[in-house]
């Protein structure tokens, strides 16, 4: 069974993985791919951290430094993961439909399921790491 705060999480991620997601679209129209991933990356780990702390783990405490970074060091985990699970699905897409499909619709594609693959890893690191909340 899926708890409030995992959903609540979910939701406040959703809406920085479509931050994520679309701030990489527009970079993409002008820089390089890894750079538009990594732009689009930072959007979506400040609109993250701030959904988070308020609406998932409710965090009463003064934003403070060490929260933030042990945040980002988390994200900066689950960037690994994100990074490795979307060059493999871009690898595999371009096996299965090669120029078929739009290069730019296969990254996206890409790119939107390594932004979901480490949801339940990051939900717990988040909430035990990050916000010392314990895990049930």
């Amino acid at each position: 069974m899926i708890s409030k705060q995992f959903f609540r999480f979910l939701l406040a991620n959703t809406l920085a993985a479509v931050l994520n997601i679309g701030t990489r679209f527009y970079f993409s129209l002008f820089t390089m791919d890894f750079a538009a991933v990594m732009l689009g990356f930072v959007a979506g780990l400040s609109s993250s951290y701030y959904l988070c702390r308020g609406f998932v783990f409710h965090s009463t405490r003064q934003i403070s430094l060490s929260e933030a970074l042990r945040f980002t060091l988390v994200n900066l985990f689950m960037l690994l993961i994100t990074w490795s699970v979307y060059q493999a699905s871009l690898m595999w897409f371009e096996a299965i439909w090669g120029d078929s499909l739009s290069n730019n619709s296969l990254r996206i594609a890409a790119h939107t399921i390594g932004v979901a693959a480490p949801v339940f890893v990051s939900f717990a690191a988040q909430k035990s790491f990050t916000f010392r909340q314990r895990l049930r």
